[in-house]
């Protein structure tokens, strides 16, 4: 035990003069409040905030477009990259290409035609992107509560 006494540096021996306070240092008072974990814990906001939440959405659409949006749907490349066993990574529709996000909303022979539809009729037709394209593009052009943005909002996530 002395020897680890005297092992220990002069920065770590305790200050019996003081007694020891706790401080919060999420906020200038010190002082605990949820609010400063909030703020602490949140990173701002995304650009895509507006196509997962707001008036008029499902939630179980919300939810499938945050996972879009977050890349993590649990398409067959994704499940594979995680160890999951597969019988097969081909895409389900297709049978043609691994399935992976870009594959099944972009380049899909049997969805690709899915979602021109679904773009010529909210009058948001934009050819053949990619997904960081089209997010990067929705989240710019759909950010207003008209109802024709909060139309469009859904059907995307409706398609999704």
């Amino acid at each position: 035990m002395r020897r680890l006494k005297e092992a220990t540096p002069e920065s770590l021996v305790p200050l019996t003069d003081f007694e020891d306070q706790v401080v919060w240092e999420g906020c200038r008072s010190g002082v605990f409040n949820t609010k400063s974990v909030m703020k602490a814990t949140t990173r701002g906001e995304v650009s895509w905030s507006k196509l997962v939440r707001g008036k008029g959405y499902v939630p179980r659409y919300a939810f499938i477009v945050w996972l879009l949006c977050k890349k993590k749907l649990p398409t067959m490349d994704r499940l594979r990259k995680c160890g999951v066993s597969l019988i097969s990574n081909m895409c389900v529709f297709c049978q043609r290409a691994e399935e992976s996000m870009e594959h099944l909303y972009f380049n899909c022979c049997m969805t690709r035609p899915v979602w021109a539809k679904v773009q010529h009729m909210c009058l948001t037709f934009r050819g053949s992107c990619s997904w960081d394209q089209n997010l990067g593009w929705l989240a710019a052009h759909l950010r207003s509560n008209s109802f024709a943005d909060q139309l469009r909002r859904l059907c995307f996530a409706a398609t999704v």
